[in-house]
């Protein structure tokens, strides 16, 4: 009897080995995923300007740069943004030479331009947090389409006809940047600076003889605010 009693003590202290074991297989068997994702909007306003190959002078105006905003995140660490942005820029400058379009009285005079564009940003984030402190430093790329300009004697500018022979419309460029912000219940409230250098000459220029290559291409920078509603996707999985 005491053989038997003994031996069904060790039967149950068995089972509930092999239960625990495999329940703790079961566990190490899958892993949970965490998807991040957010979607926001964003504006600001800064300094835009152009450069010209051959050299001309130009003056800078105030640009906007705004739209809305998709982030993903997988890692702690990573994410990806990508988005949809208005951006409007904007110059000044003496024109020596004529343009495919406009006014030839424009010749020797100073003239004012202003373009809107539409762009698709592709970011890689550095992200991390200290407490409710987010941080962000951003870099990438952009493809925009030219959507109008306008060009005149300073206080006169009026719309312009695109003809594809006198401008690329479609282009692409790099952008770069940071952002701080503060995350709360209702989402994150955040300042950022965003950087853009388009590299796709806007105007497509004859070349000058004895002159370099011609080119130009629109810069901006923009410190604005956005706001950023996120929410999270779990899933568990089996690992490999």
């Amino acid at each position: 009897m005491r053989n038997s009693s003994h031996t069904k003590r060790l039967f149950a202290l068995a089972l509930l080995l092999l239960f625990a074991i495999c329940r703790e297989a079961n566990a190490q068997l899958y892993q949970i995923d965490t998807v991040r994702f957010a979607v926001g909007i964003r504006g600001g306003v800064g300094s835009t300007s152009i450069s010209f190959q051959p050299y001309q002078n130009r003056d800078g105006k105030i640009g906007f740069a705004g739209g809305i905003t998709f982030n993903v995140s997988a890692h702690k660490f990573l994410g990806m943004q990508t988005g949809v942005n208005f951006l409007r820029t904007g110059y000044t400058t003496t024109e020596f030479t004529p343009r495919k379009v406009g006014d030839p009285n424009w010749i020797g005079k100073e003239i004012e331009a202003a373009q809107s564009f539409l762009a698709i940003p592709l970011l890689l984030q550095l992200q991390f947090a200290i407490s409710i402190v987010t941080f962000r430093i951003s870099g990438g790329g952009f493809f925009d389409y030219l959507l109008e300009e306008k060009m005149g004697f300073p206080g006169q500018i009026r719309k312009l006809e695109l003809p594809m022979g006198a401008y690329n419309r479609f282009g692409a460029g790099v952008c770069w940047g940071g952002a701080v912000g503060i995350d709360t219940r209702v989402g994150e409230f955040y300042v950022e600076f965003r950087a853009d250098d388009h590299l796709t000459d806007l105007y497509n220029r004859d070349r000058i003889p004895k002159a370099s290559e011609p080119s130009s291409h629109i810069h901006s920078q923009t410190i604005g605010v956005g706001y950023l509603y996120k929410f999270q996707w779990i899933k568990q999985r089996p690992m490999p």
